[in-house]
């Protein structure tokens, strides 16, 4: 199976898996049931690299080619938390020592200090409820606050004046903007209601949730669940 990334363009993994009976390119649904179904992740800077690591699935970075800030800066967590490979035959190599059971995930001190480092509350409650507690206390700590002076808030204006005007400008020249309707539409597909109070269902049943929860459309892509 090969799974391109969402922003990448998929003719071109299609075009050449149409050359290979046993190869097929698939771009759907989340990665997390891939990888438990895998037995190993090739990769080069993703992060699906780092998920990989999570759930104890052997990840290979592959990198024939190498760019140092890009690599230095932005590649370096997934690829230090896998088997580095710099060429085809160490990539060979490694995929067999995994297939055979020899090799596991890229083990090692570092390493784990490193996952900590980056990955915080992998034990105790779960991210939605540390995040509602956040919030909470910002709410209250906002009532206790005094208004911000007048030179912190024209400061405040103007820094989102000049970036809206700039998101404008970029809006006007496709090749510049991220918002571009068709890159949009690629990468947050169009999900019904019917599929998000299926996803909710799932979660309260995973987490033992039996309070009755209502989805409604709110605007857009957006929904709106409340109890």
């Amino acid at each position: 199976m090969v799974r391109p990334h969402p922003v990448e363009n998929q003719e071109v993994y299609h075009r050449i898996a149409d050359k290979c009976k046993r190869v097929r390119v698939i771009n759907k649904g989340n990665v997390v049931p891939w990888l438990l179904a895998a037995k190993a992740l090739i990769h080069n800077g993703c992060t699906t690299g780092i998920e990989a690591y999570a759930l104890g699935v052997p990840a290979v970075a592959h990198r024939v080619r190498g760019h140092e800030q890009y690599d230095r800066d932005f590649h370096q967590l997934p690829n230090q938390l896998s088997h580095e490979c710099f060429n085809f035959e160490e990539l060979r190599a490694t995929l067999e020592q995994i297939l055979i059971g020899r090799l596991g995930i890229a083990n090692g001190g570092e390493r784990k200090a490193l996952m900590n480092r980056h990955l915080a509350a992998q034990d105790g409650p779960l991210a939605c409820e540390r995040v509602i507690d956040v919030l909470e206390n910002i709410t209250e700590e906002m009532s206790e606050m005094p208004e911000p002076a007048i030179r912190d808030r024209l400061k405040s204006w103007v820094w989102a004046t000049k970036r809206r005007v700039k998101k404008r400008f970029r809006g006007y020249r496709p090749h510049m903007s991220h918002n571009r309707p068709e890159f949009l539409r690629h990468r947050y597909p169009k999900i019904s209601l019917d599929e998000i109070r299926d996803r909710v269902s799932g979660f309260q049943q995973l987490l033992g949730y039996d309070k009755e929860l209502r989805v409604q459309p709110f605007a857009g892509q957006f929904f709106r669940i409340t109890s």
